[in-house]
This record gives structure tokens, sequence and C-alpha cells, in this order.
């Protein structure tokens, strides 16, 4: 499985910007930047901690001594976000699966390769019999990662309250997409019968261009 990531070089002193491309052939686990704040930090608690911990009662005559209140400053800002800021629960990355898993898929690709140039019987089965356990493997790693996410969904406001949200997203209307019939009457059972009939759709909504 490829993986691309585009970034902006600036090194050079052209006019363009040279893109630097880095291909991977596996997935690579996102880094997020550091940060100083989250979603789960207490502004109220912050804004009280400052108020108790700042001096402003401070002399700023001389460049010494903004230098010196300003790191002052930076010294109660650091604890105020660390004290007002829950730990965020971590998910797994969703790129990441157990390592059998993916044993059983590159075993697949295999087989299903060299069936492809035998078109063996022997290759066939086998390929039958990887598919199916692959099928039953990612079954159990889905429901396995169902039942963590709602075993870490909690209504307090430590998890930005994620059973609420979960409850929304169940509760959301989804939009059902209707099947297609094409001018015989049947049903659009493929790609083709489907983009053929939205074609002929198009065709006699759109009036002909005059000459």
């Amino acid at each position: 499985m490829l993986s691309i990531q585009a970034v902006a070089g600036y090194d050079l002193s052209s006019d363009h910007s040279p893109l630097l491309l880095t291909m991977h052939t596996r997935i690579t686990p996102q880094t997020h930047p550091p940060t100083l704040t989250s979603k789960t930090t207490n502004w109220m608690t912050f804004q009280n901690y400052i108020n108790e911990n700042l001096t402003l009662q401070a002399p700023l005559k001389t460049d010494r001594d903004i230098e010196d209140y300003v790191h002052h400053l930076v010294q109660i800002i650091q604890p105020a976000v660390w004290f007002s800021t829950t730990n965020p629960l971590i998910h797994p990355n969703q790129n990441t699966c157990a390592s059998a898993l993916k044993q059983k898929i590159l075993g697949k690709r295999r087989l299903r390769r060299r069936w492809q140039h035998t078109r063996s019987p022997q290759d066939k089965a086998n390929l039958n019999k990887a598919t199916n356990e692959l099928k039953m493997l990612l079954n159990n790693y889905k429901q396995q990662t169902i039942q963590t996410y709602l075993e870490s969904l909690t209504p307090t406001e430590a998890t930005v309250y994620s059973t609420c949200k979960a409850t929304k997203r169940l509760k959301r209307p989804q939009t059902p997409i209707p099947p297609l019939r094409t001018s015989g009457g049947e049903w659009a059972k493929n790609d083709i019968q489907k983009v053929n009939t939205l074609a002929d759709h198009f065709e006699k909504r759109i009036p002909a261009a005059h000459p």
C-alpha cells in the first residue's frame, strides 16, 4: 500500500516553490504537532489560575525588567494550561492493525497472483480458503474495534462528552440512495448499466443544441 506526502521546499531562490514528494510502501503513522492547549482546556480554570499567581506590581523601566517579567509570565502560563487541561483520550491509530491480519492480507495477495498466473484448481481452492479466513479475521477485528470504542465512551467532561456525540451520530438521519431502473424497466445492477441509464436520462433532460 503506497503512502505519499507532499511538502513545499523553500531552499532554492527560484520564483517557483518545488514540491518534495516522500513515498512509502507502508502506511506511516501521522504525528501531530505539539500544542499547549486542547479541546479539554477549561478556560475559566485557566483564568482563575492566572489571576491567583500572576504578579502585576512589577517595575518595567529597563530591558532587563521586561525580560524578567516575560519569563515570569511564561512560567505562569504553562502551569496554568497544564492545570486546566485534562489528558485527552488517546485512540489507537486507525491505520494500524494486528500483525497477524497484515500477514494474512499479504498471503491472500500472493495466492491471488499465483492463481492468476496458473489458473490451477488447487491454487483457486487455496485462494478461497485464505479469503474466507481473512473475512473472518476482519470481522473479528471490526467487532473488537467497535467494542473498544463503546467501552471508551463516557458522559463526562474529561472525554468531551463522547457518549452524547456518539448518540447524535447514531440518530442522524441517513439519506438512502435509491436504485436505478433502465429504460427497459429492469434494475441497473452493475456500473456499466448505471452509467448508461444516467447518460440516457440526462440526454433526454438536456435539450439538443440548435445548429
